[in-house]
């Protein structure tokens, strides 16, 4: 049985619950999801109880069906790594305050 979402690409950036729930529920429906963390914090969630062995139960809820990896988008290494895999993605889903990642794609455009 296909999911309505298979063959959908999201990058998920998002920190905070509300982007981290709505990249779980399109994950659930089939889409191919990659969350990136920071590598210096990583997801908030990880730590915060209760605990399933050393992760957070909500940490393990909120990321299930979702693939992750890190990557440090303050570095220029980081974010051209970013970039290659922006055309890649039918979504992009950030909490950065307004502006950040449009100017981080516009700016490799010009």
């Amino acid at each position: 049985m296909s999911l309505p979402l298979e063959g959908i690409r999201v990058l998920d950036l998002s920190s905070l619950l509300p982007g981290s729930l709505c990249t779980q529920i399109l994950a659930d429906l089939g889409a191919d999801v990659l969350k990136i963390e920071n590598p210096q914090a990583g997801d908030g969630f990880r730590e915060k109880p209760p605990l399933v062995k050393t992760m957070g139960s909500y940490f393990h809820m909120i990321n299930r069906n979702k693939k992750a990896m890190t990557l440090n988008l303050r570095d220029p290494a980081g974010r051209d790594i970013f970039l290659k895999m922006v055309p890649q993605a039918d979504i992009l889903l950030d909490s950065f305050r307004p502006a950040v990642c449009s100017e981080w794609i516009w700016l490799t455009k010009t």
